[in-house]
């Protein structure tokens, strides 16, 4: 009885050297790769498939072909009536699906990026942290009613503060590969594991600044907002569950806004 194996890189090369991908191979298809590495006459230390340019072609097509066989039956029989056009994705949107869905399924930062192959876990938090299940269901809680929105923003995050105000800690992140660090001030005692910025303005523990840069936040999620939609777009996935979530993202900022904007003019009304 014999037993095969071939180890797989990551999709991308990071800095840091982690053991590779081992799949266990049926015996008919380890004779069929040993036959070509013997063919072709393969050193150990050379790449199995050396594809050079047309790799990302390949590749592509690759995925699309499987993605077409795991299709609906129905589906795929109006493709080939010329009823409907196949769905076709890039290697990148696949790659952000395969992420999302890791997200969204309740994958670690450590899982996500040892998938797609990153050498930090910086990328793979923006994945997680921007679909946490707590702002969509804070979301739908919100309902429609003004008046009631308003209520919830109240409770959503602490007092409003001025700069000179001991409430903690200042916040600095980014958002859309920009940093953001005159926003406010966190009163969480321990080390917070949300992501900086993005988090807070549904926090109890912020403390948003009355003059602070708040719009500039808003810009940028805006900005992220968009992009989403424009890709969900593109791979005809309009309910994306993402959309939603940076949608109350959004609500939660402009939410701030109003009240800075409410509690400056009754400070200067009382001056």
């Amino acid at each position: 009885n014999m037993r095969y194996s071939i180890v797989v890189p990551y999709a991308k090369q990071g800095r840091f050297n982690h053991a590779k991908v081992s799949i266990k191979l049926p015996e008919e298809i380890a004779t069929v790769i040993l036959q070509y590495i013997k063919q072709f006459e393969l050193p150990t230390n050379n790449q199995l498939f050396d594809l050079g340019n047309y790799a990302v072609t390949y590749c592509t097509t690759a995925i699309n072909e499987q993605l077409f066989e795991f299709s609906p039956q129905e589906y795929q029989q109006r493709v080939s009536n010329g009823e409907l056009i196949q769905i076709k994705y890039t290697s990148s949107q696949f790659r952000h699906h395969v992420a999302y869905s890791m997200a969204l399924s309740g994958s670690s930062a450590e899982d996500i990026a040892y998938i797609l192959g990153h050498s930090s876990l910086v990328t793979a938090r923006h994945y997680i942290f921007s679909s946490p299940n707590l702002a969509q269901i804070r979301a739908i809680a919100l309902g429609r009613n003004p008046v009631y929105q308003q209520i919830i923003a109240m409770l959503m995050t602490g007092d409003i503060i001025t700069h000179e105000q001991d409430h903690g800690k200042n916040i600095i992140g980014f958002i859309n590969n920009k940093i953001h660090i005159n926003i406010g001030k966190c009163s969480y005692k321990a080390n917070c594991f949300l992501e900086p910025v993005r988090s807070c303005y549904g926090c109890v523990y912020f403390h948003p600044y009355i003059n602070g840069n708040h719009k500039e936040v808003l810009e940028c999620v805006q900005y992220e907002l968009e992009s989403i939609i424009y890709m969900s777009d593109a791979v005809y996935n309009s309910s994306n569950p993402i959309i939603a979530i940076n949608e109350a993202t959004k609500f939660e900022i402009q939410s701030v806004i109003k009240r800075c904007k409410l509690n400056s003019e009754l400070k200067n009304a009382d001056d």
